[in-house]
This record gives structure tokens, C-alpha cells and sequence, in this order.
């Protein structure tokens, strides 16, 4: 394939994207890898729009079927064995969302790492990984909970390490990595007051430095802020 060829690609993953077909947009980005896996930021956006529209729903299915089957188990009227039919539908959720993680961080790590010549790309693909590893987290228990945290932590600290060294704190992707890292800390972890800390801490320091921010980043910056403060005022709420 010919670089007119991934522009069409391009195209045609948008196009997917405002209709709704996340399956068919990772397949297409999949060919777009193939022709050269050194992806800029706008086609890193889709990579990321694509497997979050794929895992979105599957995470808010599972969380949400949890919940009823601890309330079902809990009720004394449980009727016919709804409890069953309830955990054979969550376990086959468990298999598409670490279906679609895996298949992301083997992605990632095989093809687009190697590839990477960029900071910001490496950023951006060490967090995602971290980020992938964190949704797993929300569905296992044990050994296997144990070792996406691992992982998560692990990626993570690589993501910052590299931003450190390599980009401003007020950057957007400084600033969204640190942001994800603190919901580790809070989601996780489950230590709020350390999630609290560490980005009141960023926010603290790039405050003074957004405007630096070049026009076009200018406004990403700003949506990532607002996030920023939002689950500050929450966290704090929990803390003090």
C-alpha cells in the first residue's frame, strides 16, 4: 500500500467513527499501521477513539452487572436462578473487555513502540498501555488483579519518566498522563488521599505555565484542566 492509500484509510476511519462501528475503525487503523506504524497525533487520536468506543460499553456492562448480582445475592426473593444467568453474561463481558485490552497492548507494544520516534508518541503509547492494563484491574480479582496493577504501575512510571526528561509539565500530554495516573491512585489503589495530593501537586506547578501552551494545544489543555479540577473538588471532598 502507498501513502494515497492511508489517506484514504484515514478517511474511511473517521467516517466509521460517526457511524458508530469501533470493530470496523480498529481493523482500518490496523491497515494504516501496516503501511507505516510511526502514527502522528491525529491518527494516535484515532487509535485511541477506536478501542475506548469498543471498551467503554463493556466496562459500564460490567460494572453494572456486578452490581445486580451482588443485590440479587443479597435479596431473600430470588425468584427463578436469575443469579446464574447473570454471571454467564458477565463472563462472557470479562472475555471481550480482556479480549479488546489484550489485543490493544499487543498492538501497542509489538508495532507501534518499536516504531516511535517521538516523546509524545511514547508517552502516549506507554500510558495507553497503563491505561489498558487499569480496565482489566476493574474486572479481576487476586493474581490476576495483582499483576495488571503491576503492569499498569510499571507503564505508568515508564509514561513519566519520559515525559519528564523529554516534555513540559503543561503540555497536553504531560498533563493527561498525570491525570490518568492519579485515577490509578484513586480507582485502584483505592487511596484517594495520595491521588489528591500527587495531582493537586501538577496542578500546583503547570498553573502558572498553561499559557505557554501554543494556540492549537491551547484548547485540549484547557478540557484536560477542567477534568483536573473536577476530581480535585471531588477527591477532597473524600479527604478533608
Amino acid at each position: 500500500m502507498e501513502e494515497g492509500d492511508r489517506e484514504s484509510l484515514i478517511a474511511i476511519a473517521k467516517i466509521l467513527e460517526s457511524s458508530d462501528r469501533p470493530e470496523d475503525m480498529v481493523n482500518v487503523i490496523k491497515q494504516i499501521i501496516k503501511i507505516n506504524p510511526e502514527l502522528d497525533k491525529d491518527e494516535r487520536d484515532l487509535l485511541a477513539v477506536a478501542y475506548k468506543n469498543q471498551i467503554t460499553p463493556k466496562r459500564t456492562c460490567f460494572l453494572s452487572l456486578k452490581d445486580v448480582i451482588r443485590d440479587e445475592t443479597e435479596s431473600k426473593d430470588l425468584g427463578f436462578n436469575r443469579i446464574s444467568i447473570l454471571n454467564e453474561v458477565q463472563g462472557k463481558t470479562y472475555d471481550e473487555i480482556h479480549n479488546i485490552c489484550n489485543d490493544l497492548i499487543n498492538l501497542v507494544s509489538q508495532e507501534l513502540i518499536p516504531a516511535s520516534q517521538c516523546p509524545h508518541s511514547r508517552i502516549f503509547y506507554h500510558k495507553i498501555i497503563a491505561d489498558y492494563y487499569r480496565y482489566m484491574c476493574e474486572t479481576q480479582e487476586n493474581n490476576d488483579k495483582a499483576h495488571s496493577i503491576e503492569q499498569a504501575q510499571k507503564y505508568y512510571e515508564n509514561a513519566i519518566e519520559i515525559s519528564r526528561e523529554n516534555v513540559p509539565i503543561f503540555k497536553p500530554s504531560s498533563l493527561e498522563l498525570h491525570l490518568n495516573y492519579a485515577v490509578f491512585l484513586k480507582t485502584v489503589e483505592n487511596n484517594t488521599e495520595k491521588a489528591f495530593h500527587y495531582l493537586n501537586d501538577i496542578y500546583q506547578e503547570c498553573l502558572p505555565l498553561l499559557e505557554e501552551n501554543s494556540e492549537d494545544s491551547f484548547y485540549e489543555v484547557s478540557s484536560i484542566v477542567m477534568l483536573i479540577k473536577e476530581n480535585l473538588a471531588q477527591w477532597n471532598q473524600k479527604c478533608f
